[in-house]
């Protein structure tokens, strides 16, 4: 019985031989397929390890319109200084939202502002509210939760800043208000 087993052993050897190979071939593509795409993607900045031990939130119920562009103004009562403790800069991890009457055919901006500029261009959401459809699925001014969450890029120095949510209108058709239900600017920071 041991003889006729390794008998057919010997004649297996080369399927097993190939077989292994590709197994191997395939394993090791596989790696290399990994690697290529974790290079080819887009380049982020990841941190890690952030203790941001304190939370500061607005919670407002006040209404208003937004402006026409190009002017911006703050989406009322959404706005609040904050005192970065500490010897070195940490980022900040803000987040917004609210409740909001667009016009059809409308376009509003929302933007975090960090004592009053947007240095990197982040914490922009822009929310453009569709013509209504003739078959009355799309009804003119539609109620719409609109929320962002945004990193301060850069981090913020140690001091006091003032985080707020500005908002505007472009184009000149209809209006885009909020107030009615609570708006909220939740802020993480060191």
């Amino acid at each position: 019985m041991l003889k006729h087993a390794l008998g057919g052993a010997r004649r297996r050897w080369p399927v097993l031989l190939l077989s292994l190979v590709a197994v191997s071939a395939l394993a090791l593509s596989g790696f290399a397929l990994l690697a290529s795409a974790g290079g080819s993607r887009e380049a982020r900045t990841v941190r890690t390890d952030q203790k941001l031990p304190k939370v500061d939130t607005v919670v407002d119920t006040a209404t208003g319109c937004a402006p026409l562009s190009p002017a911006l103004s703050v989406v009322p009562g959404m706005s609040k200084s904050i005192t970065v403790a500490g010897s070195t800069a940490h980022p900040a991890i803000v987040t917004f939202s609210g409740q909001f009457t667009l016009a059809p055919n409308t376009n509003l901006l929302l933007v975090m502002l960090i004592d009053g500029k947007n240095p990197s261009g982040d914490g922009q959401f822009n929310w453009f509210e569709p013509v209504p459809s003739a078959d009355g699925s799309n009804p003119p001014f539609f109620y719409r939760f609109l929320s962002f969450t945004a990193i301060t890029n850069p981090p913020l120095a140690p001091g006091t800043h003032t985080i707020e949510i500005d908002w505007q209108k472009n184009g000149t058709n209809g209006s885009v208000c909020v107030g009615g239900n609570q708006n909220t600017m939740t802020i993480q920071h060191a």
